[in-house]
């Protein structure tokens, strides 16, 4: 009794902004005379009484006509029920009817009206689904008028005792807001046995536009806007059910005004203005330099909080660069400019370019060829023998920075550099490149020429002659030779 009765008190004391929930009934508070003012059993296993002092009213959708009836409600603990409601002592001998709603204002959820004579025959509502949590109200009235004494039994009882509320998880919503912002919180779960939600929030704010303490239907009570004054503090929520109380959950919400936002510096290029700032106003063309945008009015976040926005804004100009000279290779004479092949030498090439930042860039090049020559010529034969044993290597000119280089040719590769310069001597023979080299702004171009000198080690023909005889006298003769070799030397025997 005591704890109904702080129940009461304590459901009383709460402000029902939109929703005016049902109230535990007192210890020995009669049934109702209509459903609007049923209170709930919160210990329901069951009723009796009699059809006698009440009047007729109306129900929505009953299945009969209501002459004497009667309401008292209770909260379903569980999904389905059987009710069998039984008459006894009738004075027309015609009975009673039973119906269930699940609120006053629409059709009932089963309903049995009764029949003529019925008055030693039980009624019954079979299998009724039930939502666990909710409030129902049982209707009973005395068939054509008839008075009668009753009892209501339900099968399982377990099905109309009042279930415990279950926890609410941690509110979902913001924890920093500005004065005078708007923040939406959420119970991210369902709640268990809960017929109401009662919000609460610090002094200055409002829920859903009402002061707080605010009562809402569990089923449009998940969610609710709260709009701060000027100081933060707890939001917080609480389960009801017309018999009982479940635990708090809150949110501590701290609230501040925004300080003054300053952006990382941007770079645009001239070209391209109009430039639109994060907040959407439009930068139109302007000289190049240094500027500091800042949002004017203030923004207004989603939360309703005064939020100050400085851009800085660097606005570069177009660039011109050169004339510079650019140097290729004779043998691949081109270079891409801003994405163009240009074939050298080509003494004005206008590159349209962009700078890493997208900024128009106008290059002027001068593009030169390297041309080396590597041409080796002789005065006479190629083939060393041995009327002909030096042969001089000269080369064709070849314009500066030219660097001339001799080498040997080893099978397919380049031996060491045997000589430098314009010309070589050669006394063996082999094969010998020229190798010339011109190098400028780390652009190295190379030709070669290769020229094989032959050997020839046939000996050189001779033959002696004599131009007389040597007789008894000891007369003197004189040898002669032919050959075909150039300033030969001659051994004589004997």
């Amino acid at each position: 009794m005591v704890r109904k009765l702080l129940l009461l008190t304590l459901l009383s004391t709460i402000s029902f902004a939109v929703f005016a929930q049902p109230q535990p009934c007192a210890p020995g508070e009669p049934p109702a005379e209509d459903c609007a003012s049923a209170c709930i059993n919160c210990n329901f296993t069951g009723s009796g009484g009699s059809t006698a002092s009440f009047s007729g009213g109306s129900a929505p959708g009953f299945c009969g006509q209501l002459h004497n009836d009667q309401w008292v409600g209770f909260i379903a603990g569980g999904p389905t029920a059987t009710f069998t409601a039984t008459p006894a002592g009738c004075q027309t001998g015609d009975g009673i009817q039973i119906a269930l709603y699940a609120d006053c204002g629409s059709g009932p959820v089963d309903c049995n009206g009764g029949l003529p004579g019925g008055g030693t025959t039980p009624l019954q509502l079979v299998n009724v689904p039930l939502v666990i949590g909710q409030t129902y109200f049982m209707v009973i009235d005395g068939y054509i008028g008839d008075i009668c004494g009753f009892s209501v039994s339900v099968s399982p009882v377990s099905a109309v005792q009042p279930p415990q509320i279950g926890p609410i998880r941690p509110l979902q919503g913001p924890k920093k807001l500005c004065p005078n912002g708007s923040g939406v919180y959420t119970i991210p779960t369902t709640v268990t046995g809960v017929e109401t939600f009662t919000w609460n929030g610090p002094p200055g704010s409002t829920i859903n536009g009402n002061p707080p303490p605010f009562t809402v239907d569990a089923s449009s009570g998940y969610q609710v806007t709260v709009t701060f004054g000027n100081v933060g503090g707890a939001v917080s929520v609480q389960g009801f059910n017309a018999c009982r109380v479940g635990g708090i959950q809150s949110v501590n919400v701290t609230v501040a005004p925004i300080p003054p936002t300053i952006l990382p510096k941007e770079t645009v290029c001239f070209n391209q203005l109009p430039y639109y700032l994060p907040w959407g106003e439009e930068v139109t063309p302007r000289p190049p330099g240094d500027y500091i945008y800042t949002t004017t009015p203030p923004l207004v976040t989603p939360y309703g909080c005064d939020s100050i926005i400085s851009q800085p804004l660097k606005i570069a100009p177009a660039y011109s660069v050169g004339p510079i000279v650019r140097y290729v290779c004779a043998d691949n004479p081109v270079l891409n400019v801003c994405g163009t092949d240009y074939t050298g030498p080509n003494p004005s090439i206008i590159g349209e370019c962009k700078t890493f930042r997208g900024c128009d860039s106008t290059i002027l090049v001068n593009l030169q060829v390297l041309n080396p020559i590597a041409n080796i010529t002789t005065t006479g034969s190629t083939t060393l023998s041995c009327n002909n044993k030096k042969i001089t290597l000269r080369s064709t000119a070849s314009a500066n920075p030219s660097v001339k280089n001799w080498r040997t040719l080893v099978g397919s590769s380049l031996g060491p550099i045997i000589g430098a310069g314009d010309t070589l001597a050669v006394t063996q023979p082999g094969k010998y490149v020229l190798v010339t080299t011109m190098t400028v702004q780390n652009v190295t171009c190379v030709k070669l020429d290769t020229l094989e000198i032959k050997g020839n080690t046939t000996p050189p023909t001779v033959s002696a002659a004599a131009n007389g005889s040597i007789g008894c006298g000891g007369n003197q003769v004189t040898l002669s030779t032919t050959n075909n070799a150039t300033t030969p030397t001659f051994i004589w025997t004997g």
